[in-house]
């Protein structure tokens, strides 16, 4: 295969490099796509992502120390690894809409890698296109789904939270990044928001979230999960001078509490979903959100982006006209032979068994299977009682068919449900 394509100007794209600073240093145009940095934080967070799904491998950042190659003698991929990893980075990038995955598969080097995905981006723009990232939700009840994004759309995103919300480091403080870049939220914050912002970012995604306290300096603003937060909270007293960004998952307000108390300065939750992107914030456990500026209160009492209405996953109820409080999910409902099963509904029928904590579910091929995590005083003889409280109170498609046990619910890193065997 011929490894060279035709050079293709830059143009329309903005530019693709960073806008003029603005007064604000956030730039009067924001650009319409990643620059160089942002698609190199991306590559990397897809690479350590697939060298922990593929061989359990967690690649420091000492890995990527200038141009490794993406091999067996770089960061370790054999020829079938490297096939999963450019379908991933295909996937994420949608380089398919220009057929560039093909030179980037013979490209040895992430620098190589850069500067094809560069490419995209121009092709795209030559043809008046709009770049977008497709991100995958976290399957929490089902399938992982692709969810896109167009790029614009993102940038506009991260500014705002910079310039409108002020979600910045000090002066001479950094960006500390505890959550993958290509995960929505890590993509705003640790990949578009550093570069637009001209902060620096120290990614701490491959080593212990104690880490951050260790290596920490006054001004600098951590973005992590409430999952990594409580770690953080459980490795002592913060620093002075340090502020933090939670998303991801609700944060508890006695974990809020007990951050400030461990020295945190402040803290700001965002609320938002892979579906939508960020939708609101609130600086204070207990407080409703405020809707970010960009969006719009509906006539229906939903959220719209310009004429676009937001798939919430949410029940919201206002209390202003920009104000809401989040008052629980949506029921959900799969599909298990045919017929829509509400999660919500089996849920609360199975976990009104004495010994049960907890307890998570996904389909398990084509029909429900369980997670249970059992209270301290379980009875011996769970699953059996379970299995018939389920014969008792759920239709066929909705009992689950296979159940597991264990201490906790499976979780990623970050703190999102991940699936189980």
């Amino acid at each position: 295969m011929n490894s060279t394509m035709p050079e293709v100007r830059r143009a329309g794209v903005g530019a693709l490099s960073p806008p003029a600073p603005g007064p604000d240093g956030l730039g009067a145009v924001l650009p319409q796509a990643p620059d160089a940095a942002m698609v190199r934080r991306l590559l990397i967070s897809l690479i350590r992502a697939e060298a922990r799904r593929g061989r359990n491998q967690i690649l420091p950042e000492a890995a990527f120390t200038g141009d490794p190659r993406i091999d067996e003698e770089g960061l370790g991929f054999d020829s079938l690894a490297r096939l999963d990893l450019i379908g991933a980075v295909r996937d994420f990038f949608d380089l398919s809409r220009t057929g560039i995955e093909d030179y980037v598969y013979v490209e040895p080097t992430l620098q190589g890698w850069i500067d094809r995905i560069m490419q995209h981006f121009d092709l795209l723009a030559a043809r008046s296109e709009t770049a977008q990232a497709v991100f995958r939700t976290s399957g929490s009840t089902g399938t992982p789904k692709p969810i896109p994004h167009p790029w614009p759309k993102l940038m506009r995103e991260a500014a705002s939270m910079a310039r409108d919300q002020g979600l910045v480091p000090a002066p001479g403080g950094a960006v500390i990044g505890l959550v993958p870049a290509h995960h929505l939220f890590g993509c705003l914050f640790t990949a578009l928001l550093p570069e637009l912002a001209g902060a620096a970012l120290r990614d701490l995604t491959a080593a212990p979230p104690a880490s951050a306290l260790r290596t920490a300096q006054p001004g600098d603003l951590i973005i992590a999960t409430p999952h990594l937060w409580a770690h953080l909270g459980a490795a002592g007293a913060f620093p002075p001078g340090l502020r933090g960004v939670s998303s991801g998952a609700p944060m508890p307000d006695a974990l809020w509490h007990s951050l400030l108390a461990a020295g945190l300065e402040d803290l700001t939750e965002v609320y938002g979903a892979s579906e939508t992107g960020g939708i609101g914030l609130r600086r204070a456990p207990g407080a409703a959100f405020t809707l970010l500026p960009f969006l719009s209160r509906s006539a229906d009492d939903g959220i719209s982006d310009g004429p676009a209405p937001l798939p919430l996953q949410d029940r919201l109820r206002w209390t202003g006209p920009v104000r809401f409080v989040i008052e629980g999910r949506l029921d959900q409902a799969l599909q298990v032979g045919g017929v829509n099963v509400r999660l919500g509904h089996v849920k609360s029928v199975l976990e009104a068994e004495p010994g049960v904590e907890a307890l998570a579910l996904r389909l398990g091929g084509d029909r429900l299977k369980a997670f249970v995590v059992c209270a301290a005083d379980a009875e011996a003889g769970l699953e059996a009682r379970l299995r018939a409280r389920a014969e008792a109170g759920l239709d066929a498609p909705a009992r689950p068919q296979h159940y597991r046990f264990g201490r906790a619910l499976p979780l990623t890193r970050e703190g999102k449900a991940r699936d189980w065997d």
